[in-house]
């Protein structure tokens, strides 16, 4: 018995995923549209994260441009790892910043600069990505740390009350401010 049928045969109980304000991707196996919206949250789909699988030619680019013209168009914030410059077209088209990695002076990403609106939670994130790099770090290290970048922040006038959806790249402190502000400690 092909699986297909033994699957059909079994009284599952499956929503299609229709997200209201989602993207149209075409259909299912029996024709009932799919419409996915990544930023969609609820019980049960409780992050953002996708990924998208398929052959060499079966549309996984296109696909993936599809959703980030989407994205765009619905006013979200977009950040493209792009080595080997599929997505260079897009980012022209929209007049996005492509940033070189490499020897460049313009080839710079600051850890420091908060892309969400929560600084406590971007905080949260930078005490995992120390850990991740010094794995010898103590939750008495990690503690100091916290305070010494809720310092740095708040000297650059940076704190949960700030709006950080109109801050630049140049009001954010960077690794050398950090370096500094704790040897000097």
């Amino acid at each position: 018995m092909p699986v297909i049928s033994l699957a059909s045969s079994y009284p599952f109980v499956v929503a299609p995923l229709n997200d209201k304000q989602g993207l149209l991707l075409g259909t299912n196996d029996i024709d009932e549209p799919i419409s996915f919206d990544i930023k969609h949250r609820d019980s049960y789909r409780n992050s953002s994260n996708a990924f998208i699988v398929g052959m060499t030619g079966s549309g996984k680019t296109f696909n993936a441009k599809k959703q980030l013209n989407w994205l765009y168009c619905n006013n979200t914030k977009l950040y493209i790892i792009d080595p080997e410059r599929e997505y260079h077209n897009l980012a022209n088209y929209y007049g996005g910043q492509i940033i070189p990695i490499g020897k460049s002076d313009k080839a710079r990403i600051n850890p420091l600069e908060i892309f969400s609106d929560d600084l406590l939670e971007h905080i949260s994130l930078l005490e995992q990505w120390f850990k991740i790099l010094y794995y010898s770090l103590t939750d008495i290290d990690l503690s100091l740390l916290q305070q010494t970048l809720l310092k740095l922040y708040k000297d650059f006038k940076i704190t949960d009350k700030t709006e950080l959806n109109k801050l630049t790249a140049s009001d954010y402190p960077t690794l050398s401010h950090l370096f500094n502000l704790i040897e000097n400690k």
